[in-house]
């Protein structure tokens, strides 16, 4: 009798470790979805996160819910220095972390979808001033630093802040580079990046990237003399009347675009040093 006792307290208390630590129906799911991804084209399909932090800040299901610091993720062996974006939805909170690889690019390395009923609204994403935004760009002291701060400019402004010189650079490095290096040419059409596409040859033109102007009109010329539609439906509906051999050029215009990337982004930092 006293052995029965003994093990329903063991049992009730091991219970009630497990429900004051554990939200009722928190789980992990939808692991690894967006690795390989890079920094732009996931935040146009993700949208704004709630919160970007340098470093790797993990979630712990099992203390409800509260986040640290870690040098680490167990099972990942990327190397540094890291970001983590965190997205809030209504029933739970995708994380997403990316690391610089070996080409200074932000790339994700791991994400999962933490489920939680406690989640009940999204969070408003912190804002960036204006100012503040402006001072992050005037101080940018390489290329992809100037990216990223021309990147959280236009998440908490939009891109019509933009003036003209960074929309320059924004069009080409982050509308178009960073779309066509994670997917190619045919990813590029595919997305709302391309509703700007003339807007980015005469960007290129304007940099002197007079190689990569000449890829990318060739193309765009694929879509007939009056070039892809600027409405991302309609161009949807072009790319689908294309055939094979369209696709096949996109392919090796994508290797070319790639293989020159350094040079692009050398020569975008040199014209906005000079402009």
């Amino acid at each position: 009798m006293h052995t029965i006792a003994l093990l329903s307290a063991v049992l009730l208390t091991l219970i009630l470790v497990w429900f004051n630590v554990r939200p009722l129906g928190t789980h992990i799911a939808q692991e690894n979805q967006y690795v390989g991804k890079s920094l732009w084209p996931l935040l146009f399909r993700l949208g704004i996160p709630t919160y970007w932090r340098k470093g790797l800040f993990v979630v712990e299901p099992y203390t409800g819910g509260s986040e640290k610091k870690v040098e680490q993720l167990p099972h990942c062996d990327a190397s540094g220095p890291y970001l983590t974006l965190k997205f809030r939805r209504i029933g739970g909170i995708l994380y997403v972390y990316l690391h610089r690889d070996q080409r200074g690019r932000w790339t994700c390395f791991h994400s999962f979808w933490w489920h939680s009923p406690l989640v009940k609204e999204p969070a408003e994403p912190p804002m960036m001033s204006l100012e503040t935004a402006n001072e992050a760009i005037a101080s940018a002291e390489h290329v992809q630093v100037l990216a990223e701060a021309l990147l959280q400019k236009v998440i908490c402004h939009g891109s019509e802040s933009l003036a003209d010189k960074e929309l320059l650079v924004w069009s080409i490095l982050v509308e178009w580079l960073t779309e066509i290096l994670s997917g190619g040419f045919e990813s590029y059409f595919c997305s709302g990046c391309a509703d700007a596409a003339k807007l980015t040859l005469r960007s290129l033109q304007t940099a002197g990237l007079t190689d990569a102007s000449q890829i990318f009109q060739k193309a765009c010329a694929e879509f007939g003399p009056e070039g892809p539609s600027e409405n991302c439906d309609v161009r949807f509906n072009q790319i689908q009347r294309l055939d094979d051999e369209s696709f096949q050029l996109w392919a090796e215009l994508s290797e070319g675009i790639d293989a020159m990337s350094d040079q692009i982004e050398v020569a975008c930092w040199k014209w906005w040093l000079n402009n």
